[in-house]
């Protein structure tokens, strides 16, 4: 119970941070003027590709420890049931997360390279 309450809160905490990604990318185009504007959205950019790729590496190693407990055979139907349906909300996460990723980094690439 204790770890779908982590994992839940994990979920929460990615999810929260999926929607903020919006919020940064909302900014408005800049001008000559603007440099150290601009310097300051590329590092915050970069700092949530950063926080996104380290979020899916946790959601990744939960994956793994999802899938191993499944593998072990040690778990009744209904956990087994309930394990594997976990497992897809969290591969489903995993692939919204490496989305994210991807448009971040060509976010990054257009304004700041």
């Amino acid at each position: 119970m204790v770890k779908v309450r982590i994992v839940a809160a994990l979920l929460t905490v990615v999810l929260g941070g999926l929607m903020a990604t919006g919020a940064a990318l909302a900014g408005r185009p800049d001008t000559a003027g603007e440099r150290p504007a601009k310097a300051a959205f590329c590092k915050r950019l970069d700092a949530m590709i950063e926080k996104k790729e380290n979020a899916g590496n946790r959601l990744e190693k939960v994956a793994a420890k999802i899938q191993a407990r499944i593998a072990s055979g040690d778990l009744t139907d209904a956990q087994k049931a309930r394990a594997e349906k976990h497992l897809a909300r969290v591969q489903a996460l995993i692939a919204k997360l490496d989305k994210r990723v991807d448009r971040l980094q060509a976010a990054f690439e257009k304004h700041c390279v």
